[in-house]
């Protein structure tokens, strides 16, 4: 581990955090699109 003090950790951290928040968003958008897909070809009664 790298420790970070100040401005550093801080623009590290905001960078992890935005690195998160775009795979998060990528697997949405994986999600969203493939789901309605399988549902329709299996069409099973929920």
């Amino acid at each position: 581990m790298v420790c970070l003090t100040g401005r550093d950790a801080q623009s590290h951290i905001v960078t992890e955090l935005k690195m998160l928040n775009h795979l998060h968003l990528l697997l949405l958008q994986t999600t969203s699109c493939t789901s309605p897909i399988s549902s329709s070809h299996h069409t099973q009664p929920n």
